[in-house]
This record gives structure tokens, sequence and C-alpha cells, in this order.
């Protein structure tokens, strides 16, 4: 995806959640899913936090104009992200744990949330606790 990004003319950056245990190849692709459950979240919130600041700092972005995309694992970060990160504009999240209710006031990003075809009794179970909070969002089905 951030090649994808990339090629059509946008800054992307793809940030490692495991670099802080050397990076998800030292990890090994196996012991992935592990390691990353037993990160705290708040991690990956200050991880992507410090990925923007370095944005910040180059002269060919615009880090003022930042959005978020994330598949699975990494659409629930993209949530969070958007809860505890006021200057994010635009966020993406395919599939992944939506945020808890209390915090999606905090959202201030616009919000294409992709679901379609989700057969997670945990996702579909979520979806109707977060239609009174929000503004424009519409979830769908297929």
């Amino acid at each position: 995806m951030t090649r994808r990004l990339a090629q059509a003319g946008y800054v992307a950056l793809a940030v490692d959640l495991l670099s802080r245990q050397g990076g998800s190849s030292a990890v090994g692709s196996d012991q992935v899913p592990g390691a990353l459950g037993n990160t705290p979240p708040e991690q990956f919130v200050a991880d992507f936090k410090s990925g923007w600041r370095y944005l910040q700092g180059q002269p060919f972005a615009q880090a003022d104009r930042v959005g978020m995309v994330g598949f699975c694992f990494g659409g629930g970060v993209t949530w969070q992200m958007a809860t505890q990160m006021p200057e994010l504009l635009a966020a993406v999240p395919f599939y992944g744990p939506h945020p808890a209710v209390e915090a999606v006031p905090n959202i201030q990003a616009a919000v294409l949330a992709i679901y379609a075809g989700t057969t997670s009794a945990s996702i579909r179970a979520s979806h109707p606790s977060k239609r009174p909070c929000s503004r424009t969002a519409r979830f769908m089905k297929k």
C-alpha cells in the first residue's frame, strides 16, 4: 500500500510496529501476531506520531495534510490514531476493531471504514453502538 501511494505521488510512510523489538523480520513472521498483541496500544500511537513528526521536518512532505490507511490489525491502529491525533485529516480502516464508544467523539478526521463482507461477530456487533456517535459515517452492508 505504501508503495502504491508513493507511486501515485503521495509521501507515504510505513511504520514497522515492531521496530522497538528489532523489526518484524527480526521477530519472525510466525511470532508477529503475538508480539503485536503483547504491545501496548499506546506504543503504536507514539510510534506513528513519531513518524509524523519526522515527516514534518522533510521539505518534500506536507505533514499538515496527513491521512492513514490500515488493514486488519492496522485498521484497528488507524481507529486508535483517529481518536488520539486531532491533526489526522483522513482515516481509512479496512476491518480491525473499532474504538471505544467514548473515544469516538474525539475523532476529527474524515473516516471511511471498510467492512464489506465482514463475517466477524465482534465487528458486526459493534456497528450499532457507533451509529449514534457518528456525524457523517454510514455503515453499509453489501
